[in-house]
């Protein structure tokens, strides 16, 4: 690790687990010392999409039920969740395939041609950009990134619309 990443590299207080997750992060950029001085800075890093992992960018009244109903079930490895509050969005990383349809409500962003291949990344526990982590990058020992499996968050995203629309929320159908 060069002096500069060293420098930039988040504090000893945030688990060895976020930090190789955000290494991970920073590892699928052009510049991934630049990623890190962005975020020792405090502002979000650009971060491409498609290259280790898409993203399902859903409303965020919907992804936050989905969030919950995801922990709750323990349904799995929950791999780097945002809140992206200019969007009103909660935005879920997964692998890139398989492709699986999220919902009327989501947007798959994989960096292909009709997508956008950019995902704007906060540092850890700091806001930046009005962006922030509801749940972190991190990496586990067997997993190099831990995301989120696609199907299981299809599945939470269905029941998470289903219990809003049954409480009396306008959510697509």
């Amino acid at each position: 690790m060069t002096t500069t990443t060293a420098a930039a590299a988040p504090s000893a207080a945030v688990p060895t687990q976020q930090v190789a997750g955000m290494r991970w992060l920073a590892s699928g950029t052009r510049d991934p010392e630049a990623t890190w001085r962005v975020w020792a800075r405090g502002d979000a890093a650009l971060i491409r999409a498609g290259r280790g992992f898409a993203v399902i960018r859903a409303p965020e009244l919907v992804g936050r039920t989905a969030f919950s109903e995801l922990r709750q079930q323990g349904l799995g490895l929950i791999g780097p969740v945002l809140v992206n509050h200019p969007l009103d969005a909660v935005e879920f990383f997964v692998p890139i395939a398989p492709a699986v349809w999220p919902g009327p409500d989501a947007v798959r962003l994989d960096g292909g041609r009709q997508s956008t291949r950019m995902v704007r990344c906060p540092p850890l526990a700091d806001r930046a950009d009005g962006l922030d982590w509801l749940h972190p990058p991190r990496a586990l020992a067997d997993h190099p990134a831990v995301l989120t499996d696609p199907h299981r968050l299809a599945a939470a995203l269905t029941l998470a619309r289903a219990r809003l629309r049954q409480a009396g929320y306008p959510v697509a159908s």
